[in-house]
C-alpha cells in the first residue's frame, strides 16, 4: 500500500489590532494621586497565513514481517503535533499595528517494523523531526511549537505477549530534542541535545 496526500490551510491570527493612542500616567490633583488609565484604539484585521503540507506514506506486508514508513513535509505543521507554526514577518502599518506572517517550515519522518508472529511480537519504531526555518525574514514573535528546536528524534522499541484475548506490551521511548538559538529566519543554532527516556506498560483485555 503506497499513499499521497495534501493539506491547505488558512488561518487567520487576529481580528483586531490595539494602539496605544495615550499611555498611561498619574498625576497629582489638590494633592491627591490621580491615575489615568491609556487610551487605545481598536482597529479591524483579516490578514491571512495560507500554508501547504505534502505527505507521503507506505505498508508492507510480508509473510514475517510488517513495514511501514511516512513523512511529511510544509509549512505551520504544529497542527500535525509536529515542530513548526508561524510568526511575525513584518509590520504592514505601524499606526494600526497591522502585521504580516512567515510560515516555520519543516520536515518529519518515520519508520517502523515488526514482526507477524501471534504469540511474541517484537517491534521498532523510528521518527525523526526537522525545523526548516521561516519561508520568509522574521522580525516579530514566534507562534510555532518548538521554535528553538533544530530537531528531535525518536527510538522506540517495543514488545507484546498474546494469549487468547489477553495481551500485555511493553515500550521503551529514548526521544532527543536539540535545543538551540533563534536567528531572523527561523533557523536554529548552537544547539544542545536534551533526552528523555520513558517507559510504557500496556495490559488488554479483548471482549
Amino acid at each position: 500500500m503506497i499513499g499521497a496526500g495534501v493539506n491547505f490551510q488558512m488561518l487567520t491570527p487576529r481580528l483586531a489590532t490595539t494602539k496605544i493612542v495615550k499611555p498611561a500616567y498619574d498625576t497629582v490633583i489638590n494633592n491627591k494621586p490621580v491615575h489615568y488609565d491609556a487610551v487605545t484604539q481598536t482597529y479591524k484585521t483579516d490578514t491571512k497565513s495560507p500554508a501547504m503540507a505534502y505527505n507521503l506514506y507506505s505498508k508492507l506486508v510480508l509473510r514475517n514481517f510488517t513495514f511501514k514508513i511516512g513523512g511529511e513535509y510544509g509549512g505551520n505543521n504544529n497542527a500535525y503535533t509536529m515542530l513548526g507554526g508561524f510568526a511575525v514577518k513584518s509590520v504592514t502599518n505601524a499606526d494600526k499595528n497591522l502585521v504580516d506572517y512567515a510560515n516555520i517550515r519543516s520536515f518529519a519522518a518515520w519508520a517502523e517494523i515488526h514482526t507477524n508472529a501471534v504469540r511474541w511480537q517484537p517491534g521498532l519504531f523510528l521518527a525523526y523531526g526537522k525545523n526548516l526555518g521561516a519561508s520568509g525574514d522574521v522580525t516579530g514573535f514566534y507562534y510555532a511549537r518548538g521554535a528553538n528546536i533544530d530537531y528531535a528524534y525518536r527510538i522506540s522499541p517495543r514488545i507484546s505477549f498474546t494469549v487468547n484475548k489477553f495481551r500485555i506490551a511493553g515500550e521503551l521511548e529514548y526521544t532527543v530534542a536539540a535545543y538551540g538559538k533563534t536567528n531572523g529566519k527561523g533557523y536554529v543554532y548552537d544547539t544542545r541535545e536534551i533526552g528523555n527516556i520513558r517507559l510504557l506498560i500496556g495490559v488488554y483485555y479483548f471482549f
